[in-house]
């Protein structure tokens, strides 16, 4: 997880950081962001990944999950 500011979450965070928290390899971030699944601009030279677009995805892939695992 990425350094905080008095405790407060980051609203975007650099690949390396995106790639910690979401549990990726750099390829497959990547893909996702080409993909549309993450969200993130350039700040300069610098990509920032939001938090957010990484925590909507981990809760679309939990909820897939329930429902792959609730059929019959």
């Amino acid at each position: 997880m990425p350094k905080t500011f008095s405790g407060i979450e980051p609203l975007a965070v650099r690949t390396a950081d995106a790639m910690r928290m979401a549990g990726h390899g750099k390829t497959k971030l990547f893909a996702l962001l080409k993909a549309g699944e993450y969200e993130s601009f350039l700040d300069g030279r610098i990509r920032l990944i939001t938090t957010a677009s990484i925590r909507a995805r981990i809760a679309r892939k939990l909820e897939e999950n329930r429902r792959i695992e609730a059929r019959p």
